[in-house]
């Protein structure tokens, strides 16, 4: 890589971040390129809005492009938060300078009516593509994980398995 014609001369871009239920005082942050651990794991890099600070950084297990951020408490269910991220370099020492943010949300489970099928293309135009459009009529930042859509046909078992 260092004999590379063409080096790496971009910084790494923060691409998602994501908060779960079940660790509700982490926050997960995703890069498109793997990080330099110097930078990547130092807390002052980071900041959370809300009142809470980040205590400590580590990398997902297994992913040198992603972080885990421990807050100073816990975040509160379909509250936006952003996440802001500065000074962390990739492996090839190009610097994120910024202030960049994205925002985020730790969303809840679905109730009963909160999510609705607003419109459902089955059979589009040729080129085109099937779809279907939900709608949340909540207040609530929706978890849409598990949410299974599929074709029942008599006499054939269209059932899946989670």
């Amino acid at each position: 890589s260092v004999l590379d014609p063409q080096p790496d001369l971009t910084a790494p871009l923060m691409t998602s971040v994501f908060a779960s239920t079940s660790a509700p005082t982490e926050v997960q942050v995703f890069f498109d390129e793997k990080l330099d651990s110097t930078s990547a794991l130092n807390p002052a890099n980071y900041g959370i809005n809300g009142g809470l600070n980040v205590v400590s950084v580590s990398f997902l297990p297994t992913y040198s492009f992603a972080v885990v951020l421990q807050l100073s408490g816990q975040l509160q269910p379909s509250v936006f938060y952003d996440v802001t991220v500065q000074n962390v370099a990739d492996c090839s020492g190009n610097v994120l300078v910024g202030p960049v943010a994205l925002n985020f949300a730790l969303p809840e489970e679905i109730e009963p009516n909160e999510l609705v099928i607003n419109e459902i293309l089955f059979n589009p135009q040729v080129g085109g593509v099937d779809f279907v459009e939900v709608y949340n009529r909540s207040n609530k930042v929706l978890n849409l994980r598990g949410i299974v859509i599929g074709n029942l046909q008599p006499g054939v078992d269209t059932s899946t398995a989670s």
